[in-house]
């Protein structure tokens, strides 16, 4: 069995107690739940739906915290707070979130396979 990335394993570590079984569990749900939270997401920011697009990137946000990646949380939470601000967020925003999550679910799909 391939060995995992310590990205993944020091996550694993802090984040579910070394309990590989509680990170895949975890990490299906979220994967499982993704794409309808990034339909959400993108439904609120089409209608410029300020409170639904805060909503959608404050749930984003609080999801990737759990596989420690900052620079993804960061973006969300730029975005919720724009929202918050009533300003709908522009694409190139839109873009760099949509691409640092699909960074991170094909890593986590690589991890899951390892295990």
């Amino acid at each position: 069995m391939a060995a995992r990335p310590p990205e993944i394993q020091a996550i694993i570590e802090s984040n579910f107690a070394g309990d590989d079984d509680i990170f895949a569990v975890t990490t299906k749900s979220f994967l499982a739940n993704l794409d309808q939270s990034l339909k959400e997401y993108r439904s609120a920011v089409k209608s410029r739906d300020c409170a639904k697009i805060r909503a959608a990137a404050h749930r984003l946000s609080g999801d990737t915290s759990l596989f420690h990646r900052p620079e993804v949380c960061k973006v969300f939470r730029s975005i919720e707070d724009s929202a918050k601000s009533g300003v709908a967020t522009e694409s190139q925003v839109n873009d760099e979130a949509e691409r640092a999550l699909e960074g991170l679910k094909a890593e986590l799909v690589a991890a899951l396979q390892i295990s």
